[in-house]
């Protein structure tokens, strides 16, 4: 099998110019806001290769050959080397769409709305597309600062909050519940399945917390008590409790099944360096492996970072780490994201743990 790769420059198709050349291209693809990366080393023997400048918009397809390619991403050029001997150029590009007023830090406040809404107007703000997952979307939210904050920023806390995934991909702003091998929409992402025979190498890990956290607090302030109240997610024991005095009981909930939740995906985790390269594969996918220990055949995983690099040599490879799926936490209540609207809970304050 022989793979195949197409770059484009500002919608011009350099592939060609660069082929003979190419060293290497590697695509990293990441969860969340953690800038995707594309980087692509090229042969300059003479010095004749045009240095491309910061700013670029490089869009990459990758696959084997006499079949289809997959479409990745676009990236903006924001570092350029040159490096030797032998001399070669290095470009990065990160996903395009973080840039720009995007990082702007912004004043503003937001009343009786919903989380939806307020992604809506972040995403009407850079021209994007809002995918918001519908349970998500529907959190309301009676009052919210924005105070000399990104909207990068801003999406980020919001997401931490809710155990969610909030990314900007494709003129997209995508927020989905993490882990939850879903599309926005709704829709369950297709299992990416993996046989032991199909892979070079393996690494599988746990780390037992069991022991060390049972539970997490998260404090808030009853203003019409006048007295600090407490919301647990998890069960007594050893507790952790979060530092931040939260505004509201429903916040504190959220934020404290967002902490738990958090704390137990870290507990199994699967590395996987694949023989063949495969170019489908993105990070938040459901990941179902076979043929090795039932201790990893029998877990829920869910693909965290995915890395596709082609080389010089002919060589396809794709390297997977991936963490086990976990449900949302429980505690301090029943239901968990949608039934804060379900029940009419509001929702205040937002901000990270």
């Amino acid at each position: 099998m022989i793979p195949a790769w197409r770059i484009t420059a500002d919608t011009v198709d350099v592939t060609a110019a660069i082929a003979a050349g190419l060293v290497s291209l590697k695509i990293t693809d990441k969860p969340g806001l953690e800038s995707d990366e594309l980087e692509l080393t090229v042969a300059d023997p003479d010095g004749a290769l045009a240095l491309p400048r910061r700013g670029v918009r490089l869009s990459a397809a990758i696959g084997w050959r006499d079949g289809p390619m997959v479409y990745r991403s676009t990236y903006r050029v924001d570092e350029v080397r040159h490096r030797g001997p032998p001399d070669v150029v290095i470009v990065k590009a990160r996903a395009a769409d973080l840039t720009g007023g995007l990082r702007a830090h912004r004043d503003l406040s937001y009343d009786d709305t919903t989380l939806g809404a307020v992604l809506q107007a972040v995403a009407a703000r850079h021209g994007l597309i809002p995918a918001i997952a519908p349970d998500l979307a529907a959190l309301p939210i009676p009052h919210l600062d924005q105070a000399t904050e990104s909207d990068v920023n801003l999406i980020s806390r919001l997401a931490r909050q809710v155990d969610a995934i909030g990314t900007i991909k494709d003129g997209r702003l995508v927020f989905t519940p993490r882990g939850s091998g879903r599309t926005a929409a709704g829709a369950t992402l297709p299992a990416i399945r993996v046989a032991r025979a199909e892979t070079v190498s393996h690494a599988f890990g746990i780390q037992d917390r069991e022991g060390e956290t049972t539970g997490v607090r998260a404090v808030w302030r009853d203003h019409d008590a006048a007295e600090d109240r407490a919301e647990l997610a998890g069960a007594p024991g050893t507790v952790t409790t979060l530092r931040r005095l939260y505004p509201s009981q429903a916040e504190a909930r959220a934020a404290a099944r967002a902490a738990l939740t958090d704390q137990a995906r870290g507990q199994r985790d699967l590395r996987l360096r694949l023989a063949l390269g495969r170019p489908e594969v993105i990070a938040g996918q459901p990941l179902a492996v076979s043929g090795f220990r039932s201790e990893i055949d029998g877990v829920q995983w869910v693909v965290e970072t995915v890395q596709h690099e082609l080389d010089a040599s002919g060589g396809f490879r794709t390297r997977i780490e991936a963490v086990e799926q976990q449900p949302p936490a429980q505690g301090g209540g029943s239901g968990g994201a949608a039934s804060l609207t379900e029940t009419g809970v509001n929702w205040s304050g937002l901000s990270a743990a």
